[in-house]
C-alpha cells in the first residue's frame, strides 16, 4: 500500500509540475521592427516610429510597452497599453525627440500576458539613432532644412549645396567687410596726423621767426 501510495503521489506531482510549465511555455510573442537605425538625425528631431506587435496565440494577450535605454527619457510611447484578440496584430505607436548628439541605442520593450493573469513573456525592439548637434546661427538665420531628419532629404544634395555656397558668400562679405572698416580707420587716422605734422612746423617756423 505503502508502495502504491508513494508511486500515486509521483504521478500527482508530475501532473502538477507539466502543468505548470504549459502555463509558463503557454504565451508566446511575435514583434516586427525587431531592430532600427535611424540615420542623418538631428537633435530636436521629433521622429515618429512603431512596433509591429502580433498575438499568435488562441487566447487573447494584454500588450505592455515601454522604453528603456540612452533616451529613455526622450520617448513618449502612445500605445503603451492594449489587448489583443488570437490572431490580431497592432502598430504600437512611440515618439522619439532626440536629445543627444551622436549615437545612442534604446529599447522599446514589448511583455505579452494572458488576459487572466498569469506568466508572460517579454520581447524588444532596439533603435538605434545617429544624430548631429542642433543648427547653428547661420543655419538658423538662412532656414536651412537640410537637417529635417528624413533620410530621404540625404540622398538630394540640391539644398545642401545652395546652403553651402550661401554660407561662402557671406563669409567672404564678412571678411571683405571687416578689410574695408580697418582701411578706413587708418584713413581717417592719416589727416589727423598731418594736421599735427603741421602744427608742429609751423610752431617750429614761428620760434626761428623770432
Amino acid at each position: 500500500m505503502e508502495v502504491k501510495k508513494s508511486y500515486l503521489c509521483l504521478v500527482i506531482i508530475s501532473l502538477l509540475i507539466l502543468t505548470l510549465i504549459s502555463n509558463v511555455s503557454a504565451i508566446t510573442g511575435s514583434i516586427g521592427n525587431a531592430r532600427m537605425i535611424l540615420r542623418d538625425k538631428t537633435v530636436g528631431d521629433s521622429i515618429d516610429k512603431y512596433v509591429l506587435v502580433k498575438n499568435v496565440n488562441d487566447v487573447s494577450v494584454e500588450i505592455n510597452v515601454s522604453a528603456s535605454g540612452d533616451l529613455e527619457k526622450h520617448i513618449d510611447i502612445t500605445d503603451d497599453y492594449f489587448i489583443l484578440g488570437p490572431g490580431e496584430e497592432k502598430k504600437a505607436q512611440f515618439i522619439i525627440n532626440v536629445g543627444k548628439p551622436g549615437t545612442t541605442e534604446s529599447v522599446i520593450n514589448v511583455l505579452f500576458a494572458p488576459v487572466d493573469g498569469g506568466n508572460g513573456v517579454g520581447l524588444k525592439s532596439t533603435v538605434i539613432v545617429l544624430a548631429e548637434d542642433g543648427p547653428g546661427f547661420i543655419d538658423k538665420l538662412l532656414g536651412d532644412n537640410s537637417g529635417d531628419g528624413s533620410d530621404s532629404d540625404s540622398a538630394t544634395g540640391d539644398s545642401t549645396g545652395k546652403s553651402g555656397i550661401i554660407k561662402i558668400f557671406l563669409s567672404i562679405t564678412a571678411i571683405i567687410f571687416l578689410i574695408l572698416v580697418i582701411l578706413l580707420y587708418f584713413a581717417g587716422n592719416k589727416p589727423n596726423k598731418e594736421i599735427k605734422d603741421d602744427k608742429i612746423k609751423s610752431k617750429k617756423s614761428s620760434k626761428d621767426e623770432k
